[in-house]
């Protein structure tokens, strides 16, 4: 399994989700995003909805019917109900079996030590299960720079 790690500096969750969505739904394989805070949740289905109305990101979010159909699936459960093979852990949430997925994206961001102390804790056990890591973290013009942790 691949994990990578991106510590934002610059933009948004949001922003950033926008654009690896937008490649990911070319794969046709499913995309799960897992937060324990359902106003992010909430607040991301609107982004993607409205952020750029050229561009048009289909998801679902687990409160809603055919949510196994969603090729993106905004959830707080802790299920893989779109057989989705990339995780998206905003928030520091953790998600506790991923088995099934192939990829994992983790999102901290600068200003939140939670979710930093919560990606090193889960780059150790990363680690421990010998997966395959990269670490990312914002320049500042905005580049995506290569990090040894998180």
């Amino acid at each position: 399994m691949r994990i990578d790690f991106y510590r934002l500096q610059r933009h948004t969750p949001e922003e950033v989700l926008f654009q690896i969505l937008q490649k990911q739904l070319e794969t046709n394989e499913n995309t799960l995003i897992f937060s324990n805070k359902k106003e992010r949740l909430s607040l991301l289905s609107t982004f993607l909805w409205t952020h750029n109305s050229k561009i048009f990101i289909p998801h679902g979010t687990d409160k809603e019917a055919f949510k196994e159909e969603q090729p993106i699936l905004l959830t707080s459960k802790e299920e893989n109900q779109n057989k989705a093979t990339l995780l998206v852990l905003l928030d520091g949430s953790l998600f506790k079996d991923l088995s099934g997925f192939k990829r994992c994206l983790y999102f901290s961001q600068e200003n939140d030590p939670k979710t930093l102390q919560n990606a090193l804790e889960f780059y150790k056990k990363a680690l421990q299960e010998e997966a395959d890591i990269f670490c990312w973290q914002e320049d500042k013009s905005g580049r995506w720079v290569s990090k040894s942790e998180p």
